[in-house]
């Protein structure tokens, strides 16, 4: 009988996983954050949901360093930061991270993009790490989008999608627990360095052609010039003012002139 512990179980996640196993009609116990010792020595544990906040994913992991047979589901991104990775990884543990689009449909070609308002307390980049991380071409991510919208690979994705991708991804690993360590590395790697100043990849190709990238990018020169405080120069909204300013100045004298040679 299969029994997993919830780590963060009273969190958003911590409470999906909750439903998932109980639409499966699994057992499960459940921890709060600063619980996890409980979960660790919880007789007939077989396996553990980490569905705390990622700065306390380190510790958590850790904990569970000394017992490489059980299985361990841990949300994304296991840590920001790369020395810790690292070390978590030599670690030898049984350990999947979080991919739900891995169970979505996906025809591994065409571009991707991912546009919502609503960002994680990891930011934008961490809460795509998996959009990221499998997608063929650079991707195009933003949060402005007051609807969901997705694509992976030239594939338009739903909510519902999402949903059955969970669902499909919790049941996948608590039938063949295994790990996905080198795409946990790889996936985070590619976060780390490719992943550009503001909010979204630059691409010169035709993802520019995206009218969001467009406003994103109009945007992001706005608060630069804002940045940079210098407002000396002619902004487009100024040139109308100029050349009006301009062409007044022109007919002054030359109506006065014309006025002065008919009388």
């Amino acid at each position: 009988m299969k029994i997993i512990a919830i780590i963060g179980a009273k969190g958003n996640m911590g409470r999906r996983y909750g439903a998932i196993l109980d639409y499966l009609n699994v057992k499960h116990v459940s921890f709060d954050v600063d619980d996890w010792m409980y979960a660790r020595e919880t007789a007939g544990i077989t396996g553990v949901i980490i569905a705390s906040s990622t700065g306390s994913h380190f510790e958590n992991l850790d904990q569970y360093s000394a017992h490489k047979d059980i299985p361990i589901l841990c949300e994304k991104p296991i840590v920001k930061d790369s020395d810790q990775l690292e070390k978590i990884l030599s670690w030898g543990l049984k350990l999947t991270m979080v991919n739900q689009y891995e169970y979505m449909p996906n025809p591994s070609v065409g571009s991707t993009y991912y546009d919502y308002w609503n960002t994680g307390k990891d930011g934008l980049k961490w809460d795509c790490i998996n959009i990221i991380g499998m997608a063929q071409e650079k991707p195009f991510i933003n949060n402005k989008n007051p609807f969901w919208h997705c694509m992976l690979n030239g594939k338009k994705l739903s909510i519902s999608d999402m949903d059955q991708a969970y669902i499909d991804m919790v049941k996948d690993w608590l039938e063949n627990p295994t790990d996905n360590l080198e795409y946990i590395r790889s996936a985070h790697k590619r976060v780390w360095e490719t992943w550009y100043e503001k909010g979204c990849y630059r691409d010169t190709s035709k993802d520019q052609q995206h009218e969001t990238a467009r406003e994103v990018q109009h945007d992001d020169q706005r608060k630069a010039d804002d940045r940079m405080g210098d407002r000396s120069g002619p902004t487009i909204s100024d040139v109308p003012k100029q050349r009006k300013s301009g062409s007044e100045n022109k007919r002054v004298p030359s109506n006065t002139n014309k006025r002065s040679s008919s009388t």
